[in-house]
């Protein structure tokens, strides 16, 4: 049974947060929609790539503590966003990350950022859209406890021009990750805190 991530329009604002998964798991694991949308964006570079979205200058990692299970099947994306102007020339992309328990690093790359996670030949309009893509994941082994994170990121097309990209999550908005397999939340014990350098947001199963 297919999996629907939703990143949640609600989350911490702080870079170390103590009781970090107690706060998602209160959250992830229930049918509840997201009830808060938000904007996360980047200031795009001349012949830049792959620049994470952020939150008051930080990027942002939507993050679910799962249980045992290996993702190998088809990933899907949704994305609502925009680019500022036509000449920005960029793309919706999305990063699938594995950090293991007990750890504080990303452990290894589910779709990576040249492994086909953005479209193909599809740039961003200046209005506010959905851009949908799939993409074929490596074949990653999560033990019960891991995290699995997502990472959206402007990807070019073309040569990347100076200008901003903005990306809406959470409530009426369609910007979601959809994997094969069937995913839970973690059901063992939480963990005290977890430290990585990014803003710490959660992921909802609807």
């Amino acid at each position: 049974m297919a999996t629907t991530l939703w990143p949640d329009g609600q989350g911490q604002q702080s870079d170390t947060m103590p009781n970090l998964s107690a706060y998602l798991e209160r959250r992830l694991g229930t049918s509840v929609e997201p009830t808060l949308s938000s904007n996360l964006s980047c200031a795009t570079t001349a012949g830049g790539n792959h620049i994470e979205l952020k939150q008051v200058g930080t990027a942002v990692i939507h993050l679910y503590r799962i249980n045992a299970v290996t993702i190998s099947g088809t990933v899907s994306f949704s994305a609502n966003a925009n680019e500022d102007a036509m000449a920005t020339n960029a793309r919706m992309g999305c990063r699938v990350v594995r950090i293991a328990d007990g750890t504080t690093t990303i452990a290894s790359d589910v779709v990576d950022n040249t492994n086909a996670g953005h479209p193909d030949d599809v740039e961003l309009g200046t209005a506010s859209a959905d851009m949908t893509w799939t993409a074929t994941p490596t074949s990653t082994a999560f033990s019960a406890g891991d995290w699995l994170g997502v990472i959206f990121h402007a990807d070019n097309i073309g040569t990347m021009a100076v200008g901003t990209v903005s990306l809406n999550v959470g409530a009426n908005v369609n910007t979601f990750v959809t994997f094969t397999e069937a995913i839970t939340a973690f059901s063992g014990a939480a963990v005290a805190s977890l430290v990585i350098p990014h803003r710490h947001r959660g992921l909802i199963v609807r």
